[in-house]
């Protein structure tokens, strides 16, 4: 069963790179420090545990009681990963949550490492790939991305999010990954 995936609008394709509108989300956040790989193994476990009902249910707005119960949350991709400072060692990792679930009802987490956020509205451009998550394939991919906005003149903030869609049990060849820096 495919995991729900967080919707766009694709505004304009070149071959592998689109130019998208994402409409306002919610993600599920944890900030982690370590080298990229060991950083989003670490933070997958914690936002794992989260949607996987490790979590408080919010006050209901009917009756205005708190539950105690859990709530378990449908998995969506992608899984994000994006450096959040120049030292290369602080990364923030996340998983958005469906897209009919809004920042005030989706749960409050329990760990207080994980962060619930608004994502607003934004253009991104985008490359699909497939392949391991390897420095060296994303690498090259964020480097064809970033050569199409400089060519095409198009302003993007410089920092890029790393999307991963698939299990670590899709073989290589199957695996959907992109590379998206912000529009300005």
């Amino acid at each position: 069963m495919a995991a729900e995936e967080i919707s766009y609008t694709v505004i304009e394709k070149d071959g592998d790179i689109e130019i998208r509108h994402y409409d306002e989300t919610v993600m599920a956040e944890v900030m982690v420090e370590g080298d990229r790989d060991e950083a989003i193994n670490r933070a997958f476990r914690t936002l794992f545990n989260y949607i996987d009902g490790n979590n408080i249910a919010m006050t209901t707005p009917v009756s205005q009681e708190q539950s105690a119960a859990s709530q378990k949350i449908a998995m969506t991709t992608p899984v994000s990963q994006t450096q959040t400072n120049n030292d290369g060692n602080t990364w923030s990792v996340a998983f958005y949550m469906p897209n009919d679930m809004t920042y005030e009802n989706a749960p409050k987490p329990k760990n207080e490492d994980v962060t619930i956020r608004r994502v607003p509205e934004r253009k991104m451009a985008a490359i699909q790939f497939s392949g391991f998550r390897t420095d060296n394939n994303l690498d090259e991919h964020e480097q064809e991305l970033r050569d199409y906005l400089q060519t095409n003149d198009i302003a993007h903030e410089d920092t890029p999010l790393y999307a991963f869609f698939d299990a670590p049990w899709v073989p290589w060849f199957l695996r959907r990954n992109e590379i998206l820096f912000p529009l300005q």
